[in-house]
């Protein structure tokens, strides 16, 4: 998500489904795989294949047009043709989590693809998140751990660092920690996991733990501008000013965006 210092950080988790990406560096997850649950009276073959290709139409809307209301149209046109598909559900809960900024909504979409399909760990992950923006952080937490009980979850270092970060918003910042340290052995790539262990060090007066988990961000995760952000912001604090302006140098070279152009300012003002 695109954090920044300047403003208040939202919360470091990831969404989950199948790799799509938004505006604003947010990822988001949208399975391409469709979970059919039909029943004796269900859709027929003719309406399963439409609402596919409905489904298809608007992941692509969200994935390289970012256009919300094609997206919503696609996927409320599959869901007419199948209402069994839970990926589609899912899909809306991210359109209008991500896209149209509104949790609540998303909550009800997200749970009945629970409904449709008890199973989905993207889902399910995904609710947690939204749980996590309307600070239902219990609520969130239990979402996570449904996602990890399912064995065959893809991806299951997503939700053990989401349910890391949840349990430190609640309170317990070991166990927090620790669920965060599992998602990286789980995948030592995981960027966020290293940005949410940087945060809580830092929220928690630890500047050199901080430091050397925002270097593990840099090491890991180079293409993105907020790592070098990051590492740079704990530089300057703790006076380093030469190597804090080779991570925003670093930082503004990465595709533009707010961060890059923070960087830029705080370069500028390091040199007058």
């Amino acid at each position: 998500m695109p954090p920044s210092e300047w403003q208040r950080d939202p919360a470091p988790v990831r969404f989950d489904c199948g790799p799509l990406k938004s505006r604003c560096g947010k990822t988001i997850f949208v399975s391409l795989c469709c979970g059919l649950l039909i029943g004796a009276c269900g859709p027929t073959q003719k309406d399963i294949e439409n609402g596919q290709i409905h489904y298809d139409l608007g992941v692509s809307a969200m994935e390289n047009a970012h256009d919300a209301q094609s997206a919503l149209r696609e996927l409320q046109i599959a869901l007419a043709s199948n209402p069994n598909m839970s990926d589609a559900q899912n899909a809306l809960g991210l359109v209008y989590h991500l896209m149209l900024h509104r949790p609540e909504e998303a909550v009800t979409h997200y749970e009945i693809s629970l409904k449709l399909d008890p199973k989905n760990s993207e889902a399910a992950n995904n609710l947690g998140n939204a749980f996590l923006d309307l600070n239902r952080f219990r609520e969130a937490a239990a979402m996570y751990e449904r996602a990890l009980s399912n064995d065959l979850y893809r991806t299951p270092y997503i939700a053990q660092g989401n349910l890391g970060w949840a349990l430190y918003k609640q309170g317990d910042v070991p166990a927090g920690v620790s669920h965060l340290r599992a998602a990286i052995q789980i995948n030592p790539d995981f960027c966020q996991g290293y940005r949410s262990l940087g945060l809580i060090a830092s929220e928690q007066g630890q500047p050199a733990e901080a430091e050397a988990q925002f270097s593990l961000f840099v090491r890991h995760c180079a293409n993105m501008a907020e790592s070098h952000y990051r590492l740079g912001m704990v530089l300057l604090k703790k006076g380093d000013q030469q190597a804090a302006r080779e991570q925003f140098g670093l930082c503004s070279s990465q595709p533009q965006g707010d961060l890059t152009i923070e960087c830029e300012r705080l370069l500028k003002m390091m040199q007058q």
